[in-house]
């Protein structure tokens, strides 16, 4: 404590170092807009040159949720839906997306990340939904405060959705 605003925080970073990775553990996607949180990222991605890492998570706490006028019970959709759309953005040279939260064609954007296709998304928490969205939509899983037990379960769980979604 306190809470520092972790791409804040990274800038900083970025700017002081020029090799060390650049990583947050998580952004709550319900709480920030995806097409404004895609530009920061892909910017910090360019400007860093390329050391980027995207952790992100749905939040687990309602009264945060209620704050900040995002609905706690469709928290999963959409952060789903962030991580299409900052794929989309940052990979169409053209974006145009349709979905229940947000909608657009015609959107210029620019910078592209540095990082082909795009900067890795991470994918925190540990239930099912979670584990789904990180094999999925993520390019990895992002577990935190599990005993090597839970974990060896969990790594299971994450083994059996990946030949599931015919991914490695």
């Amino acid at each position: 404590k306190p809470y520092y605003d972790a791409l804040t925080v990274l800038t900083y970073v970025a700017a002081k170092t020029n090799s060390v990775k650049l990583g947050t553990t998580v952004l709550v996607l319900p709480y920030l807009n995806p097409l404004v949180l895609a530009k920061t990222i892909a910017t910090l991605d360019v400007m860093s040159e390329g050391r980027m890492i995207i952790g992100v998570g749905v939040g687990s706490l309602p009264e945060e949720s209620e704050a900040l006028g995002s609905d706690y019970t469709t928290r999963g959709r959409f952060a789903n839906e962030s991580i299409e759309i900052m794929k989309e953005l940052w990979t169409n040279p053209l974006p145009n997306y349709h979905g229940s939260y947000y909608s657009f064609s015609g959107v210029k954007f620019s910078p592209k990340p540095q990082q082909r296709p795009h900067p890795p998304i991470l994918v925190g928490g540990q239930s099912m939904p979670a584990m789904r969205r990180a094999v999925v939509l993520g390019d990895g899983w992002h577990p935190i405060g599990l005993s090597p037990e839970k974990l060896e379960k969990q790594l299971k769980v994450i083994n059996r959705l990946l030949v599931q979604y015919g991914r490695n």
